[in-house]
């Protein structure tokens, strides 16, 4: 009996320890998450980001999402599963909120975007997970995704409380329409593009195609599942080589056959 009695106090010291713990993590939380509907969450959850970065966030947190960007310094890592890649890189929290400003003008580039936060929600004391749903552009533009945030468990020591951001989505289209607009999908891939990046570049240009023909494949009715998302980004990137190898080819070929034309040469005369 006494030894029991000793075991049942022990298991409530630890339980009360955990509790001590989960409700100075739900405080660190708590902290950025208030107001009424899960849409208002979210409004107060993003501008605590973009006016209190010191408040909110680790100086470095590990961010990932399913395009192959680098918004920092950092070394970009694939974490790979049969159905899906994600790229995770340590950044700055102040890479994180030039990120978020720079992501939020460029969707008012997007024809007729429009964001509707879907839930959001605490699992669990340390994450916070918010799901949406964005439209834009024609019946085939359209995402449903998720931004989970993980906080840490200490009130907001070192000057922050989130220490990791991972984002998902996949391409989903309007209600009626039947399959996704790969134009549209390149579209918002591109409105993610790390601030001040050159277009030009094929660190730039490449990832967004990438995941566009990646989630089209993924569309199509008739997709088994032939090929893994490393093995479609391999295809990808061979077909647009040879098709700016083509481009190339071509534009020198006609500009030999106007230079041809103006000068009235021709084959025969030996021109």
């Amino acid at each position: 009996a006494a030894q029991a009695a000793a075991a049942a106090a022990a298991a409530r010291a630890g339980e009360s320890q955990a509790n001590a713990v989960e409700s100075s993590s739900e405080a660190a939380g708590d902290a950025l998450v208030s107001g009424g509907s899960d849409a208002e969450k979210a409004r107060v959850w993003e501008r605590t980001f973009l006016s209190s970065p010191d408040t909110a966030l680790k100086p470095t947190i590990s961010f990932s999402s399913p395009i192959q960007y680098a918004y920092g310094a950092g070394e970009v890592t694939a974490v790979t599963t049969p159905s899906t890649v994600s790229y995770q890189q340590q950044i700055t929290r102040g890479e994180f909120v030039r990120l978020v400003q720079s992501r939020l003008a460029n969707y008012e580039g997007l024809d007729g975007y429009t964001m509707e936060v879907v839930r959001f929600f605490k699992p669990e004391p340390t994450t916070v997970i918010v799901r949406w749903r964005a439209e834009w552009g024609g019946a085939g533009g359209g995402a449903d995704g998720s931004t989970k945030y993980k906080l840490s468990s200490d009130g907001g020591v070192d000057g922050g409380v989130v220490t990791h951001v991972e984002e998902t989505w996949e391409f989903k289209p309007k209600p009626g329409a039947q399959k996704i607009d790969f134009f549209n999908a390149l579209d918002y891939c591109k409105a993610r593009s790390p601030p001040g990046a050159n277009a030009l570049l094929p660190a730039t240009f490449m990832p967004p195609v990438k995941l566009a023909a990646w989630e089209l494949l993924k569309d199509d009715p008739n997709y088994g599942g032939q090929l893994i998302r490393e093995e479609m980004d391999v295809v990808t990137e061979q077909v647009v080589i040879a098709f700016f190898a083509l481009s190339i080819s071509v534009s020198l070929l006609a500009a030999e056959v106007l230079h041809l034309a103006v000068h009235g040469c021709s084959f025969a005369n030996g021109c």
